[in-house]
């Protein structure tokens, strides 16, 4: 009875001194609950898979599944940055330091007995993130604890987990919306690069958007956190994604090159053994040794793009084979 009075006592005092009360998401825990789940780690990285286990308090969680995912807006808050809000409380909420601190000691530890620099740090974190698998059941975007221990989120859902794991290790990272898609992104050369989370990318890779029927190709901007470290390897992704469009180039018209000379190898041994032919016979071995060459180089280019295509949770890898076709 005593709610009703007070409820119009605090609409009346917030237009009365101009105050905006904008509420946005929140997890509220059950003190009670103290339950924990066993969360498998086990995603590729490099030329290894990385496996583990991690302890979740699931009170975060079991409030995080009760949350509302919408934002409550007063005045003029919808033209002043109130996204930027809305994403920053459902990365940083404080019931959400439990899963940061007990994945990144689990980063950290790997990373230390690995020797990994900054780079590699963030694409071992960043292949975590991929391998979760896709879907989307939900319209409203989940905090980053639900996506950890459902093992499934859609774009929005895993761009916020990689961004809120990143920006706690002091990265300079931010999220990228296009409207019907979301990445997250990484500062690179002084300005944010994509980082796709749907799927196997490479850091800094633009994936084709075409597919997601994006609303527009300039997406909206939401920084993440206070970091400042960046991504430094984006030229070897540049160096490996070029070296990759040149071999697709090079295989299509070697693999032309071979099948026109089968044609013209075939016929021209089924004329030899008809009649001898001296003339016929050198141009026929002359075809043979250029078609015995293409098939060479074939193999070979067609082997370097098989590993650059399936490497893109292995840079170092794939940059090793870029080298090594110099």
């Amino acid at each position: 009875m005593k709610i009703l009075p007070l409820l119009i006592f605090v609409i009346l005092l917030t237009f009365s001194c101009g105050c905006v009360l904008d509420t946005y998401p929140s997890i509220s825990e059950d003190g009670n609950d103290l339950s924990v789940k066993t969360i498998a780690i086990d995603f590729p990285y490099k030329d290894k898979e990385v496996t583990g286990f991690v302890e979740l308090k699931l009170a975060p969680y079991s409030g995080a599944k009760l949350s509302k995912k919408t934002a409550v807006l007063y005045g003029k808050t919808k033209d002043s940055g109130w996204e930027e809000k809305y994403y920053d409380a459902m990365i940083n909420d404080a019931s959400l330091t439990d899963l940061y601190s007990r994945l990144i000691e689990f980063f950290d530890s790997y990373s230390a007995a690995n020797s990994f620099d900054s780079d590699e740090y963030a694409e071992m974190v960043t292949s975590f993130v991929q391998t979760i698998p896709y879907r989307t059941e939900e319209s409203n975007t989940r905090f980053p604890i639900e996506t950890v221990v459902d093992n499934y989120g859609d774009c929005d859902d895993k761009s916020i987990l990689l961004s809120g794991i990143l920006s706690r290790k002091g990265y300079d990272v931010a999220l990228l919306n296009f409207g019907n898609h979301m990445t997250a992104a990484i500062n690179s050369s002084g300005s944010y690069k994509m980082i796709e989370t749907t799927s196997y990318a490479y850091i800094t890779e633009e994936v084709n958007l075409s597919e997601f029927n994006v609303e527009t190709n300039v997406p909206k901007i939401y920084k993440i956190g206070e970091g400042m470290t960046p991504y430094y390897s984006e030229d070897k992704v540049d160096a490996v994604l070029k070296t990759y469009t040149s071999l697709l180039s090079d295989c299509a018209v070697l693999y032309s090159k071979i099948s026109g000379l089968e044609k013209v190898i075939e016929d021209q041994k089924a004329s030899l053994n008809e009649r001898y032919d001296n003339e016929l016979r050198i141009a026929c071995n002359k075809n043979i040794d250029a078609y015995n060459s293409y098939v060479s180089q074939y193999k070979k280019k067609s082997e370097a793009l098989s590993k650059l295509s399936l490497g893109r949770y292995n840079l170092e890898g794939a940059y090793e084979v870029v080298k090594g076709l110099s």
